[in-house]
């Protein structure tokens, strides 16, 4: 995507969107492989090589104060391990509180664990990561639907069946979630490459990775207000602010310029 004269980029990172006056936009493309900086900020992701010219890539999300995308992807694939792991031990336990003759007093009801928790109220941002989740919701209902089926035949004196049954499901249904967490960590990881988008100047190319290009949009700068206080102090290169059409929020509107000139030393 090329910039183009009188438009900005709306681009989205986090929970702020930024928008990026079009004829300082060189590209949109996709983060590939990084050569690591050492002794730079934290904020500086590295250099990329982009059709034979070194491009500094600079994680937006932390500039602007906030976690990358980088540190939230690396807890969810930590969480989603975690919650696999928490389900086969409340099979485990399922099946010792059988042998013990125990109550058994873990959660019941799928939407009230971790991971259905998270899983009811998680949007997720492409059609094959979403797809993949949906196939969760059969196996994870089965799981915990498997509790009352398991006391009831306790309850009946059907002990034994009661831990075949908790067998069977450990090698079909629990099999089936534990191939269904992995591959939704492998998604989450190919899924989850950045966009850069690359601004061009005199000093060179600095590439700024975003959440996603959501539009190219005319603003009218004279429109544009002053940055409010807290937002002032917490970075000092985004200049104002432009209230979005159709109550979509506000996009902060950098200076391009003193933006390239705050990483020219290492372009």
């Amino acid at each position: 995507m090329n910039g183009q004269a009188g438009g900005w980029v709306l681009t989205r990172s986090g929970d702020s969107q930024v928008a990026f006056r079009s004829e300082w936009v060189a590209e949109i493309t996709l983060l590939t492989d990084l050569n690591a900086m050492p002794g730079t900020p934290h904020y500086i992701q590295g250099l990329m090589l982009l059709r034979d010219q070194s491009v500094l890539v600079v994680d937006l999300r932390a500039w602007l104060g906030m976690r990358s995308a980088r540190d939230e992807l690396e807890d969810t694939l930590a969480m989603l391990a975690e919650r696999e792991q928490e389900h086969r031990r409340w099979l485990l336990e399922l099946e010792a509180s059988v042998r013990e003759n125990r109550r058994f007093e873990l959660e019941t009801d799928p939407h009230r664990c971790a991971f259905g928790r998270w899983y009811d109220r998680y949007a997720a941002p492409t059609l094959a990561l979403a797809t993949h989740l949906w196939k969760f919701r059969a196996p994870h209902d089965r799981i915990h639907a498997l509790a009352l089926e398991v006391t009831t035949l306790v309850g009946q004196g059907e002990r034994e069946k009661a831990l075949q049954i908790i067998e069977q499901v450990r090698g079909t249904t629990l099999a089936a979630m534990i191939e269904l967490f992995g591959e939704a960590r492998h998604l989450f990881r190919t899924g989850g490459r950045q966009v850069v988008v690359v601004l061009r100047s005199e000093r060179g190319r600095l590439g700024l990775t975003v959440d996603e290009v959501q539009s190219v949009e005319a603003f009218d700068e004279g429109a544009f207000e002053s940055l409010p206080a807290e937002l002032g102090a917490a970075n000092t290169f985004v200049r104002a602010t432009t209230r979005l059409a159709g109550e979509r929020g506000i996009a902060l509107i950098p200076d391009d310029r003193a933006l390239v000139e705050q990483f020219a030393g290492w372009m």
